[in-house]
Order: C-alpha cells, then structure tokens, then sequence
C-alpha cells in the first residue's frame, strides 16, 4: 500500500482528524473537546488532561505529528509569537534563533508585527539584525508581507495547496524525526524507480520491478540475510548464491531464456543489478525495435521469476523457450487489451494554433509573460497590450526583485502587470499568459504553498478590475511578451515603456492573427 511503518501511518491518519479541528473551531466536534478539555487554552495548546477519553488522546497524538510541520503564514502578525512558533519558511518550519548578543532579555510574549517598522507592513532589517541570528535574517526578509492579509494563519508547506493530507502526514512521520528514529528506505536508485512506477505494464510486474531494485525479492540470500537456517546457494545451478541478480540475470537458465528471447546484453556476470535494470530501460528506449518487442524484457525478468518459482515448489522444469513464448504471448495480450496512441498522433491532436486572437468586442488583451534565472540577481516582467481590432497601445518591460522559483517569478509579475494596468485607468482587460499552473491557482481560487501572501495580492488588484479574466496560451502565442521580458538581461535600466513599438518586435506584434 506504499507505506512501511504501521505505527506512523495510524499516526498521519490522526494527523488529519488533528488539522481538521485546528481548521474548523466552530465545528461541533471542536467546541465538545474545547469545553471539556482546554478551556482557556488554544488547541495546539492543549494537553491531555486528567482521564481523558481514548479519542482525545488519540487526536493528541495526531496534533503532536501536526505541530511538527504546521507553519504561520504571516498576516497581521498580531498573534503569532516571535520564540515560540514556527513561521519561518524553511524544511521543516521552525522559530527563529535569537543573537548571541542578545542572550536571555528578551520578551518571551513579542509578535511579528513588532519586528515590522510602525505603521507599515515592511521588515525594519535594524530591529532584525539587533535581535536574530544572522543566519535568520535573510530568510525572514525573504518572506513577502501582505498589506491586504488578514490574519495570520497555519498552513501544511508539505503540500501544493496547503491543506494537510495523510499522504504528506506519513512523509513528515518518517522523515521529520528525532535522531536515532528515522526509518532508513529502501535500497536502490530513486530515479530508477519513478521510472518504474510510470511504465504501461501490468501492476504485478511494476511492482515486481520496483522489489527487484528495492532488493526486496525472497530469494536464498536476501532470507538469509533474515536469519532463515537455509541453503544460500542456488537450486538451479548449484553453481553461485542465489542473489536476485544471480536468478534474474546470471543464472545459466536465465541466460538461456535471455538469449531465447533474443537478448544477449545480460550474459556478463560482472554487471550489477542496477545496471541491468538501467539495462531493461536503455532497450525500452531502442526506436529500432518494435514496440511490444521494447517491453518485453520487463515481463521476462516477471516470466524468469515465474519459472524459478515453479522449479522450487511445483518441481516443473520447463525448456527456456516455453518461457519465451508464454512472455512474448503475455506482452501481445496486453497491447491487444491496452491499445496506444503514438506519441506523434498525439502530439498531432494536441498541436495548437500560433496565430493571436484579439479580445472580444470592447476588451483589451495584455499579453504577459516573466522570465527567470535563478543565478540572476533579478527576474523581469514584459507585457504587451492591444484592442480588439489587434491595434498596438503600449508594450515594456520592467526589472523585479530576485525571487526563488520560476513560479513565484510569474506570478510576481502578473502582479506588476495587472497593478499597470489599474494605473492606467483601463478596466475590460483579458490577460493571457503561458504558466498554465498560475492560471489555474489563480482561476480556481487555491492556495498555494509556494506562493504564499503574493496571491493575496493579486486577488486584491483583480478585485479592483470590474471586468478581467486570466487564459493560458501557448508560447508561439506569448512570443512578444517573452522576447520582452528577456530585455533586462542587455540593460541597464530599470523600466522601459513604448508608447510606440520598437523595429524589433514588428515580426511577432503584426503577425498575422484570428478573427
């Protein structure tokens, strides 16, 4: 079920009964286990009790695995304590250090707001270098404030739209852990089994795969390993130990079978499981092979496997060839059963068009588009805007602060374009970018770990538009935009308007377009 530890998993599920009472106070449940239980207290505050029922402990036990990845998403910073909570954005979230200097006078009970300059929501970097670590310091002046923020506010940072699951519950479980309880993975190249687990093949034989690179196959040796009083050595060919490279790959029948199928790559005995397995992947990729001859190796490592077991237990030895065909049978059922599109058939289905559209009748369309490096010292932003009859307003481009990730950069400079645009008075305007993850965070109202307060933000800005709309377009469409971002990289300056278009943008701006 792709988890490991009982224990822990039990422990992620009451992580999600703990997160749904810290997001819904005012449910029934809630105020039953406030009144009797912590009264004067908040729930990440509360405690056990005297005889406490076995469901109040048990959500005690989820809310302690929640405290150790809950982070305050800074609003007001009224509430949230300065040395007591964990709103610094970090893996995983944890309070601040104080300086060295500073010692033990300091005020156990100072808010965030206090460390912001008065009357502004903006870092006062005096007060953050007198009072924190110096390591500290930048990465609190790293998180964005929201004049437009409300409240401070407890997000899960171990998921896309901040909202706790048990998935990321279990993750934290196992990996957020007090030294000497960690739980070790599974051997084998993390890589190789993404590879495995997004192959179109029977589950049995993913799975399989992903226990073969994981070491997790029964043989003689890996029980053995578990302390099994029994022969290591290999039933077949009482030649070697039976690893599961040895029955896979180097065993004489495993050989013979190989070669049967017509594949001659596994018959070295100095190759590593590993590189056998990367093996099996190298020839998925052979364009000169037929597509279900590509994938047959994958059911013949399952079909070797098979035939060991049947020797062992049901004591038939079957000629390798048998094997080969009951394999290459297998392979042709499943194409049968599981027909697919070529790769070029679908990028023929999908293939959009690069021509503009103007806006509807009365709307404006601003194209915008951000580019990013993250050894820059600065993102930038472009944009363009014409009417609904493709005539040319304004274009440019502007440099922004360096943000972390390309997403951020994106959604930064939305937020300078639409900002623009409110200051220009115009107010029907169709916005069209090529991030098709902001358009979606943005369109479908979710919140978004990454992007934190600059979504607040920018649904502030739009508020301010009565009528607007935010589409994903393809790159060929956004190419004036992109080329216009990408100005900040040849200049010195800091912001650039034209009222008119320059020469260079002539080719993408009177492109022909759709009406």
């Amino acid at each position: 079920m792709g988890f490991r530890d009982l224990h822990r998993f039990n422990m992620a599920l009451l992580g999600k009964q703990a997160w749904r009472i810290l997001q819904n106070p005012q449910s029934l449940l809630s105020r039953i286990y406030k009144g009797r239980y912590h009264k004067s207290s908040t729930f990440l505050e509360s405690v056990c009790g005297g005889g406490p029922s076995y469901g109040w402990r048990s959500i005690q036990a989820g809310k302690d695995l929640l405290k150790k990845g809950l982070q305050v998403r800074l609003g007001d910073g009224k509430v949230t304590k300065v040395w007591s909570d964990h709103w610094l954005p970090v893996v995983p979230p944890r309070v601040v250090q104080g300086n060295v200097g500073v010692g033990n006078i300091r005020d156990l009970n100072m808010h965030v707001e206090e460390l912001w300059k008065p009357g502004i929501r903006e870092w006062d970097e005096a007060k953050l270098v007198q009072l924190l670590a110096p390591e500290d310091v930048e990465i609190v002046k790293s998180i964005r404030l929201s004049r437009f923020a409300n409240e401070d506010v407890f997000v899960w940072p171990y998921t896309t739209n901040t909202v706790y699951t048990v998935k990321s519950g279990y993750w934290v479980a196992t990996h957020v852990v007090e030294d000497g309880e960690r739980i070790e993975p599974p051997p084998g190249p993390i890589e190789v089994k993404k590879k495995i687990w997004k192959l179109q093949i029977p589950p049995k034989i993913q799975h399989f795969l992903w226990k073969t690179i994981a070491g997790a196959i029964p043989t003689a040796e890996r029980l053995c390993s578990r302390i099994l009083n029994i022969d290591p050595m290999c039933q077949r060919c009482c030649l070697y130990e039976e690893t599961i490279n040895h029955v896979l790959f180097n065993c004489q029948h495993a050989n013979s079978i190989w070669r049967c199928a017509g594949f001659t790559q596994f018959d070295r005995s100095d190759i590593s499981l590993e590189d056998n397995i990367r093996m099996l992947f190298q020839i998925l990729e052979m364009q000169s092979l037929t597509e279900e001859k590509r994938f047959l190796p994958m059911w013949m490592s399952w079909m070797i496997w098979k035939s060991r077991n049947d020797f062992l237990f049901a004591h038939r030895n079957v000629h390798p060839q048998n094997d080969v065909e009951k394999g290459v049978q297998a392979v042709a059922e499943w194409f049968i059963a599981n027909p697919s599109t070529t790769i070029q058939e679908r990028r023929i289905c999908v293939t959009p068009t690069s021509c503009w559209e103007p806006p509807s009748s009365g709307w404006l369309k601003c194209n915008f588009d951000s580019t990013y490096r993250s050894s820059a010292s600065c993102m930038g932003v472009g944009w363009i805007i014409r009417d609904d009859k493709g005539q040319y307003i304004e274009s440019g481009w502007a440099k922004l602060p360096q943000v972390d990730t390309p997403l951020q950069a994106e959604a930064n400079g939305f937020l300078y374009v639409v900002q623009r645009i409110w200051s220009k008075g115009m107010r029907n305007v169709w916005f069209e970018g090529d991030s098709l993850q902001l358009t979606n965070v943005i369109n479908k109202w979710e919140e978004n770990t990454e992007l934190g307060n600059i979504l607040i933000d920018i649904r502030h800005w739009i508020s301010l538009l009565p009528l607007c709309s935010l589409a994903q377009v393809n790159r060929e469409k956004n190419q004036a935009a992109d080329l216009l971002s990408k100005c900040i990289y040849d200049s010195v300056d800091f912001f650039m308007l034209y009222a008119s278009p320059p020469q260079w943008l002539f080719k993408y701006l009177y492109a022909p377009f759709t009406i």
